[in-house]
């Protein structure tokens, strides 16, 4: 993976900042694709919590920042979860009312019917999947 994200790179430096939400399987090989003084950031453990990584090898790779943020540390507070709400779905009040600020476009990849749930998961799973999927009641 590495090797192939450096190739599309510009210089082949690397990516500024990769977002790793699957974990044990997958987080050294994110970070071997950060450039230098880039970003690793690990928010998942789809395959089970991510490996201990030593502060060494953040500087081997080039002074690399690592960041384990949790979701419960960033909507600490009832204002700043609406505040964060907002930034997605739009101003729920004041004179910008309804005008988003960053507008959030889920990907809607199929849409099926709550008896077939069976097979939406089976999707999710078998990684057939690069957007939601709707269940129908």
């Amino acid at each position: 993976l590495a090797e192939e994200v450096r190739r599309l790179t510009p210089g082949g430096e690397g990516v500024a900042v990769a977002y790793d939400s699957v974990g044990r399987d997958t987080a050294l090989h994110s970070l071997a694709c950060v450039r230098p003084r880039g970003a690793l950031v690990l928010y998942g453990n789809a395959s089970g919590p991510p490996p201990d990584i030593a502060p060494l090898a953040l500087a081997e790779q080039g002074s690399v920042y690592m960041a384990r943020p949790k979701l419960h540390d960033f909507l600490a507070t009832e204002e700043e979860t609406a505040w964060r709400g907002a930034e997605l779905f739009g101003h729920p009040e004041g004179p910008h009312a309804g005008e988003p600020v960053h507008v959030l476009e889920p990907t809607l990849q199929a849409t099926l019917p709550l008896e077939g749930a069976e097979e939406g998961h089976r999707m999710i799973e078998g990684r057939q999947t690069t957007g939601k999927i709707l269940f129908e009641i």
